[in-house]
């Protein structure tokens, strides 16, 4: 650098010179300089081995898909018109790299959750304002293909378009015939949908034991569920005196694959709008042994097991749990995969929440 500048001065004279004298040392000067300057990797150029050459690369590729990313996000929401645009601001979605989400059936169709939506969408002009942002926002696009893992085993659904269910945002999806039927009976349907790269074959669920246990095994876990009951009744050493009044106890059972056990139940008391609760869960086998489970939800305190509750979400021959969860002024749909070998539940993914009940 400093011999271009050298050479600048000495063309120059340091004082003046013509114009034409003056352009050619410019001339040089860029030349000496680019010589002299480090060379910049190229995103396109041969691996050189060489880790600075590697820092460089992804530094470059980094640089500019951000710029890129930030360009299509800007575009997109400009295009939105001024009603979508107010709208959009009340919608919040799931994280662009959720892989996992919770669809069910909603007014005998298969919904996917994938956000929540504060805005009042009353009237055709609002709703439309709402379907606009709800495309353009979306993580999820429409021809998405995910595979649903069901009670009825596996199938992939394919988005077709947005729609809302009481203040959540939900994708509509094109589903095979048997899953479409299973939507319009009374009970509840509820499937873990993953993203999917590419078609897959139906799989069939071989378990036999989700409409009902035997005499026997239903006799006890009746006997199981007063049991609990009883003594949530009589745990009251850590409530307030003013809380015991409002108390509410509840249990609820699932039929299902469950090893030896063909009956998962949940016992528990909440207080306070939750703010109070406790929570049994055990599973029944068919020998009469109650086995107790330890509950890992990272968002729901107690729960109520679905009808139709007993699912097999990562195919491992073990039924896994979707259920109503509940905590404090909040609650939702949740999904627990069941670990027979550490005897807990652990929260896989939950959707269509609601703040307030």
């Amino acid at each position: 650098m400093l011999s271009g500048a050298l050479l600048v001065c000495a063309a120059l004279g340091c004082s003046g010179g013509s114009q034409a004298a003056r352009a050619r040392a410019v001339a040089d000067s860029a030349r000496l300089a680019a010589a002299d300057t480090p060379t910049i990797v190229a995103t396109d150029a041969p691996d050189t081995g060489a880790d600075t050459a590697g820092q460089s690369v992804t530094a470059t590729v980094h640089v500019e898909d951000t710029s890129r990313v930030r360009a299509v996000g800007m575009e997109q929401f400009g295009r939105l018109s001024p009603l979508a645009d107010s709208i959009a601001n009340q919608m919040t979605f799931l994280a662009t790299f959720q892989t996992v989400f919770v669809a069910a059936s909603r007014a005998r169709r298969v919904l996917l959750d994938i956000g929540r939506v504060d805005a009042k969408l009353n009237g055709h002009a609002r709703h439309a304002a709402y379907l606009e942002a709800a495309t353009q926002l979306s993580p999820v696009r429409v021809g998405d293909r995910f595979r649903l893992h069901g009670p009825w085993g596996g199938d992939d659904a394919v988005v077709t378009g947005f729609d809302q269910w009481h203040g959540r945002i939900v994708a509509t999806l094109a589903v095979p015939p048997n899953v479409d039927s299973l939507a319009r009976g009374k009970a509840t349907l509820v499937a873990i949908a993953e993203r999917a790269d590419s078609a897959m074959p139906p799989v069939i669920d071989s378990c036999a034991h989700r409409d009902s246990a035997d005499t026997a095994t239903l006799a006890r876990a009746t006997v199981v569920r007063d049991s609990l009951m009883l003594m949530l009744q009589g745990d009251t050493a850590r409530l307030p005196p003013g809380v015991l009044k409002g108390r509410r106890l509840a249990a609820s059972l699932v039929y299902g694959c469950f090893g030896s056990a063909h009956v998962l139940l949940f016992v528990n008391a909440g207080a306070e709008a939750n703010m109070y609760t406790r929570e049994f869960t055990v599973l029944v086998d068919t020998t009469g042994r109650v086995i107790p489970l330890r509950v890992n939800d990272v968002r729901f305190r107690i729960h109520q097991a679905l009808q139709a509750g007993a699912l097999d979400v990562d195919g491992d021959g073990v039924d896994d749990v979707a259920a109503i969860g509940r905590s404090e002024l909040t609650g939702g749909t949740v999904v627990l995969r069941l670990d027979l070998a550490k005897r807990r539940l652990t929260y896989v993914m939950s959707g269509f929440a609601w703040e307030s009940f």
